[in-house]
């Protein structure tokens, strides 16, 4: 009965918005699901209230798109209209023959949210895939609806075509400049990407990989590595190469098996996008294990009751699980012990330490 309280936390955040009132993305339906996956689904209802204060009301609207939608394809004021499409198609049709229309569309914009959208489609489908009740699809249409509110590629379309193996892939990347400013919503500095013509050839220079699932598991591994290298400077962004795989991960276990090279082709432009516009590079160092255990990891992520860590810990957890590595306990552990450590930290300690981004209620 993991799912028990589930569909009371999703009807008590009906009508709130996918961004906060600071323009963040709201965590809070991605949030209660993880809770759920990790047997903690009776302190979603508490966790939604303490942060019902942050939470923006979504749009009002009785419009529903229809043949025209590529042409609003990324336009925010189309939200509601969106929304009511995508409710209205998973009234017609399976939600999983939804996700095999939608999925490849959305997923190429996804990183105009910095793969919120996905993440929260991912949380969405795992949540239906056990039950099938209307809180559950009115969470995948609103999903849906901010991939599509949101939309906007970057660089060139993903064709991994080349010869080198992930790892030396990831390696071959171009950073962008230090001197860049990096303060402000991460979707911004990777929009940096489309005037480096290195970063779309770097991308395609990956070899296609033959099994998706191991690749998917290789690349978060690789994205839990950049993390730990990266997390002086920008550990919530580059926790976000972990997260993201893991939304795919998720994705693909319930669409037509031809998707699989298209979620793997973006999830891997997601990773490189984070690894040039934010990390220093894949370190060199063989990461040091930590004796803590996962239970303990889980309970202090959740007591600390901040977002990213309980979905992070949840992340590392599956991964750990089917793509066993120990760098994904080290990395959900490091991001908790950072966030309890900052607790008492000022708004502007948190943006120089990279635990929030300079937003404006920062």
């Amino acid at each position: 009965m993991r799912y028990a309280n589930h569909d009371d936390a999703l009807k008590s955040l009906a009508g709130t918005g996918p961004e906060l009132r600071n323009g963040a993305p709201n965590h809070a339906p991605m949030v209660v699901e993880a809770l759920a996956v990790l047997d903690r689904g009776q302190l979603a209802p508490a966790w939604v209230a303490a942060q019902r204060s942050r939470l923006a009301e979504g749009p009002r609207s009785d419009a529903m798109l229809g043949e025209e939608w590529p042409a609003v394809l990324g336009d925010f004021a189309h939200l509601g209209a969106w929304r009511n499409r995508f409710r209205r198609e998973l009234d017609e049709a399976s939600w999983r023959e939804v996700l095999d229309r939608w999925l490849p569309c959305l997923i190429a914009g996804s990183m105009a949210t910095g793969t919120h959208g996905v993440i929260r489609c991912g949380h969405a489908a795992r949540a239906l895939a056990d039950a099938l009740t209307p809180p559950r699809l009115d969470e995948l249409a609103d999903a849906l609806a901010y991939c599509a509110a949101r939309h906007r590629t970057v660089a060139a379309v993903p064709m991994p075509a080349g010869r080198l193996d992930l790892e030396s892939a990831v390696r071959a990347l171009p950073l962008l400049s230090p001197a860049i400013d990096r303060r402000g919503l991460p979707p911004r500095i990777v929009g940096h990407l489309d005037r480096h013509a290195g970063f779309a050839a770097a991308v395609q220079r990956l070899a296609p990989p033959t099994d998706i699932p191991a690749a998917l598991g290789k690349l978060a591994e690789i994205g839990a590595r950049l993390y730990l290298g990266g997390a002086s400077h920008h550990p919530l962004v580059l926790l976000h190469a972990v997260t993201g795989p893991a939304a795919v991960q998720l994705l693909l276990a319930y669409v037509a098996p031809a998707l699989g090279p298209i979620g793997f082709a973006y999830a891997w432009q997601a990773v490189a996008a984070w690894t040039a516009a934010f990390s220093e590079g894949l370190p060199n160092a063989e990461v040091p294990p930590t004796a803590t255990p996962w239970d303990e990891i889980i309970d202090l992520a959740v007591d600390s009751g901040d977002e990213h860590a309980i979905k992070l810990t949840e992340a590392c957890h599956r991964w750990d699980r089917v793509h066993p590595s120990p760098v994904f306990r080290v990395a959900a552990h490091d991001w908790v012990r950072r966030v309890i450590a900052s607790r008492d930290c000022s708004p502007g300690e948190l943006v120089a330490a990279g635990m929030r981004v300079r937003l404006q209620d920062a």
